[in-house]
């Protein structure tokens, strides 16, 4: 684990975003466990489903969106730093696709807690 850390801190730009992308996912999380007993039963969560029940998650599922930010993040990770040496320009690129999917998935998870409070 700190060969993993080490090898982060030798680009900054690594460094930062992943930092970022730790730092957005647990305002995301934060924030659906303080609103989180006062969110109903069920949650209009898969919106591109026909209009109905189908549409509508448990309020538990909330929680999937952050943990497949965070997978995706360990996964950019172990990809981006073995493409570091030879592709620093597309590792780079990695990283900061991953900071955009944590930002627009807390702004999705922050609209529908917004949405149905």
């Amino acid at each position: 684990m700190r060969g993993l850390f080490k090898a982060l801190q030798k680009d900054s730009v690594l460094n930062w975003s992943f930092w970022a992308t730790v730092s957005i996912v647990a305002i995301t999380v934060g924030s659906i466990g303080i609103s989180y007993i006062n969110l109903p039963p069920f949650i209009p969560l898969y919106n591109q489903l026909p209009w109905g029940y189908a549409r509508l998650g448990k309020t538990y599922e909330l929680f999937i969106p952050p943990l497949v930010v965070l997978i995706l993040l360990f996964l950019n990770t172990f990809v981006g730093l073995r493409l570091a040496e030879k592709y620093p320009l597309l590792a780079r690129f990695l990283f900061l696709t991953i900071i955009g999917l944590a930002l627009f998935t807390c702004i999705f998870v922050e609209r529908l807690i917004f949405a149905t409070l």
